[in-house]
């Protein structure tokens, strides 16, 4: 039994990189990922829409909204991926004269980098993939099971693009592209963001005098050995229980009923829920009723997880372990239950969870955990935000009383964590910032005295 990895393969300008990466793709079955069409659909978008490309803030905004997705062919039209923009099939048309023009202006908007960075980790993270860049091992994909710094000497690279500009019946010095491909290598390797470096854990190859075909081979015997089966307890595939099917679907619709005759529900917008996962939805979380108002009202049933402790309480632990909620140990790092979430997202699921990893019993938001930090940077996926209010531990008292508490579920927009670099005490830091990060966006959707240690985004 064999596993589909995430394969990142970097490399300075014109060392085959991009080449190798599409004949593995096509060898393995796997998809190739050109980061180009990302930046190209949001172009196409920008287009449609009538979005001017020098408008850096309305790009950002549309890079951050936009669902953008690849996978493997499924035609044999020349193509070597299929491209989607929200649901629509774009591969041809991201290919167009209009589109050539302004790419560039949109790629080089930071903000858009970003967005598009955690939609590629995203991506990437679905295994049977292969990446090609310059910062796809240590920025984009640093999870990737297998990464290769493809390299060649400067004079090695010229020769291969000198030629290759030659067959294009194009006019060219060598000396001029050597020149430029040095210069090139100077500035990608000293800039501030992202410098091109190879990965600690990645396998260097040298490619002076070797033949694409023997370039190719090696780098599959190293898939075949990475690819070996593991541990199923560790395995990113994610299966939903039947019997937790069919608890969600008779229970369900109760909950939703017993909220509605017990309180006074108002959902404000659900438009923003994204049609499909993978993405984690943010909660606050004041006292045992946010979770089952998020998972009762929420379109379509996502996972969760619930403090191990609740399934200790006979009464909570027959409804979360009835679901099927993913216990978790607060404070406590866990690597098979961080990889049960992380297989979650990747066979494509929404998980649910509450930032600050424990009830408040106050309205007031308190510090983000570390651990859920450290979940959302291995897992490189969207967040949507949602704001709860009017919940407490006398809901239930209030309600059965004839009360009926006025209950509010706001949901937020879908959004991108910056990608995280660095190491040690740096990336710990950078985790917490994005964490911090979604908590402000949760008071964004809350009124002042829930707002608790955090401001809200400016608006």
């Amino acid at each position: 039994m064999t596993r589909k990895l995430s394969i990142a393969i970097d490399g300075p300008a014109a060392s085959g990189k991009s080449t190798l990466a599409e004949a593995l793709a096509k060898k393995l079955g796997y998809l190739y990922f050109d980061t180009g069409a990302m930046y190209r659909a949001v172009t196409l978008a920008a287009l449609r829409q009538g979005i001017d490309t020098q408008d850096q803030q309305a790009l950002a905004e549309l890079a951050e909204q936009a669902d953008i997705d690849l996978r493997p062919p499924s035609k044999a039209d020349g193509r070597l991926s299929d491209v989607f923009l929200d649901g629509e099939d774009i591969t041809w048309e991201i290919r167009t004269k209009a589109v050539d023009v302004n790419v560039s202006d949109v790629s080089a908007v930071p903000a858009v980098r970003q967005a598009l960075g955690a939609q590629q980790r995203r991506i990437g993270l679905r295994g049977g993939v292969v990446m090609a860049g310059r910062d796809i091992g240590t920025v984009v994909l640093p999870e990737a099971e297998l990464k290769v710094y493809l390299d060649a000497s400067p004079e090695e690279r010229a020769h291969r693009r000198h030629s290759e500009l030659l067959e294009q019946g194009k006019e060219a010095n060598y000396e001029k592209v050597l020149a430029a491909l040095i210069e090139r290598d100077k500035i990608d390797s000293s800039r501030a963001v992202a410098p091109l470096k190879p990965a600690e854990d990645a396998v260097m190859l040298k490619s002076d005098g070797m033949p694409r075909e023997e370039v190719l081979d090696l780098v599959l015997k190293l898939v075949a050995e990475r690819s070996q089966a593991e541990d199923p307890q560790s395995s990113p595939n994610y299966r939903l229980p039947l019997s937790h099917w069919i608890f969600r679907h008779i229970f369900g619709p109760i909950f939703r009923l017993l909220f509605r005759t017990l309180c006074r529900v108002r959902l404000e917008g659900l438009e923003n829920v994204p049609r499909k996962g993978p993405y984690i939805i943010a909660y606050n979380h004041v006292s045992n009723f946010e979770p089952p108002f998020v998972l009762a009202f929420w379109p379509y049933f996502p996972e969760a997880v619930a403090g191990a402790d609740v399934f200790q309480r006979k009464a909570i632990s027959l409804f979360v372990g009835g679901y099927g909620a993913i216990p978790v140990r607060r404070g406590e790092y866990d690597r098979k239950v961080i990889d049960t979430m992380l297989g979650v997202l990747a066979s494509g699921r929404p998980l649910a969870i509450a930032p600050e990893g424990g009830r408040s019993h106050d309205p007031g938001l308190r510090p983000a955990r570390a651990g859920v930090a450290y979940l959302m940077d291995r897992a490189g996926v969207p967040v949507v935000p949602v704001g709860i209010s009017g919940t407490s531990d006398e809901v239930l008292r209030l309600a059965v009383r004839g009360k009926r508490p006025q209950l509010t579920m706001r949901v937020g927009p879908a959004f991108n964590l910056p990608p995280i670099a660095g190491r040690g005490e740096e990336r710990r830091a950078a985790r917490q910032a994005n964490a911090d990060l979604v908590m402000r966006h949760i008071a964004s959707l809350l009124a002042p005295e829930h707002w608790g240690v955090y401001k809200p985004l400016e608006k």
